[in-house]
């Protein structure tokens, strides 16, 4: 392979690797807070392929799937607890940088929007 060549192999290798490591989508990364109406705190933690949720009472630990390239964005919750599965199919959207608000459901058919205000749940990003 001539230095031409050897050249190119890298800034191709290069340019895929940065590709694959957009930050564009690990935004929902870190540690999340919000209320619910009953202005009970909800902690919500992502890390690359796990989460944590704790609402006060219950703590749910599992795997989560996300989908930037839908709108709005997809996030797929897998629980386990014991003999059983759960699967949430939610969407969320971020409204800024550090603010992003979830509607979860457990039905079989994903929202598609934000149209029932009760069950949409607008958290905070701590630092």
């Amino acid at each position: 392979m001539n230095k031409k060549s050897a050249f190119l192999v890298c800034i191709l290798w290069t340019l895929f690797i940065v590709s694959c490591s957009n930050p564009e989508t690990k935004k929902h990364i870190g540690f999340w807070e919000a209320q619910n109406s009953l202005e009970e705190k909800m902690v919500w933690e992502f890390t690359e392929n796990r989460f944590t949720f704790y609402d006060g009472i219950s703590l749910v630990e599992g795997e989560y799937f996300i989908d930037y390239s839908k709108s709005p964005i997809w996030l797929d919750i897998k629980m386990a607890d014991g003999e059983y599965e759960k699967l949430s199919k939610t969407i969320i959207e971020f409204t800024d940088k550090d603010k992003m608000k979830i509607y979860a459901s457990f039905e079989e058919e994903r929202p598609r929007k934000f149209d029932n205000v009760d069950r949409v749940i607008i958290f905070q990003r701590k630092k």
